[in-house]
């Protein structure tokens, strides 16, 4: 069997060998998702960060959440266990943990740089609904009135972090624990562990393992 291409994740300030971080799924009563973009990426991801040696992962989770957005947030429940492994030669164990929703307007506070985490440059919430996207076409049409929507994940995000948002999502709903390696399903039972459940992790979204994975490009960037 050819060997396939796994798609490495960069990122900034990788630890090498293994580093843990822990990541907020937060949504409105919209269902967007709440991401940031560092001041060194392009991209954006989920807020959260690495945890310090002799931390647990909630007062991490804690931590991070209140650095990069002024919220103070107590975890609903774990989503996803996601092991990537990086340039830097090492893999990175991410636990994205759900939080309670938010009202839609709620407050978005980017503290001055300080502490541990790197600078939060920007904040968006996204949307998973691709009908939002804005196509060329509908804005020029007579007579229809542009109007500002919420960017997709897709659009903003990484195709890991894509992927990792979209498999928490729907982990949460089911009320399981995705279990990622690399944005697949870490093995065979972390998919059947999904099997059947209405909108729980479906093939569009991330792979089935029993499938061949086509070779993936080279994707700089995400932790």
């Amino acid at each position: 069997m050819q060997d396939t291409v796994m798609q490495r994740d960069t990122g900034p300030t990788q630890p090498p060998h293994r580093g843990i971080r822990v990541s907020a799924l937060v949504q409105d009563d919209d269902d967007r998702v709440l991401t940031v973009r560092l001041s060194e990426e392009e991209t954006y991801r989920l807020p959260g960060g690495f945890v310090s040696p002799k931390e647990g992962l909630v007062a991490a989770l804690r931590y991070t959440v209140r650095e990069q957005t002024g919220l103070t947030v107590d975890p609903a429940g774990l989503v996803v266990v996601e092991d990537r492994h990086v340039d830097v030669g090492g893999v990175i164990t991410e636990f994205v943990y759900a939080v309670p929703r938010l009202p839609r307007d709620v407050e978005i506070r980017l503290p001055p740089p300080s502490g541990r985490s790197p600078q939060v440059a920007a904040f968006q919430w996204l949307t998973l609904d691709e009908h939002f996207r804005e196509s060329l076409f509908d804005c020029c049409r007579p007579g229809v009135t542009l109007q500002v929507r919420p960017r997709c994940v897709d659009d903003e995000c990484t195709k890991l972090q894509a992927l990792q948002i979209r498999a928490a999502i729907e982990a949460g709903a089911a009320r399981r624990v995705a279990e990622l390696e690399d944005g697949q399903p870490a093995y065979r039972g972390a998919w059947q562990a999904f099997d059947g459940q209405s909108g729980a992790l479906p093939v569009h979204t991330v792979a089935c393992p029993e499938q061949p994975v086509p070779a993936r490009s080279h994707e700089p960037g995400r932790a």
